[in-house]
């Protein structure tokens, strides 16, 4: 009985990932990093760009999540896509407390993820959906700075 070198059993799982990854860049966000500086009671509105580089049709919902994710209001929670659209920008709007306790950096993320049409009450697809992150960082400042 012959032995199957570990080399090719790798090379043969790499090549089988790459033929089932489907629509790995389909979607994009900017910027994917925004970080401001605490100021009691700040609300500030800032734009995000989600982009459909894949140029489908397709609906992504958007939410948020992490520490500060409950003091951020979106603008919309559903985003719908055209073939015809390449990027769609919206907003969301961060109401800081009074005061943070802790100091140091906090975050929150928004995200933006691709519905599935079974999401959308139709048959069960197994696949994967694509969801991209941008991250709101507030820097709190130590006591004395």
């Amino acid at each position: 009985m012959k032995t199957i070198n570990k080399k090719y059993i790798v090379l043969f799982l790499i090549i089988l990932s790459i033929l089932i990854i489907k629509d790995v860049n389909a979607l994009g966000i900017s910027p994917g990093k925004k970080t401001i500086d605490f100021e009691p009671n700040l609300e500030k509105d800032i734009t995000l760009t989600v982009f459909n580089s894949e140029h489908r049709d397709f609906t992504a919902t958007v939410f948020t999540r992490g520490e500060l994710g409950n003091y951020i209001e979106l603008g919309e929670n559903k985003l719908e896509f055209s073939s015809e659209e390449s990027e769609k920008s919206f907003n969301y709007n961060i109401k800081l407390p009074e005061k943070i306790e802790k100091p140091g950096s906090h975050q929150a993320e928004i995200v933006v993820r691709e519905i599935s049409e079974a999401e959308e009450g139709e048959d069960i697809i197994i696949g994967a959906l694509v969801a991209v992150v941008s991250q709101l960082e507030v820097k709190v400042p130590f006591p004395g700075k």
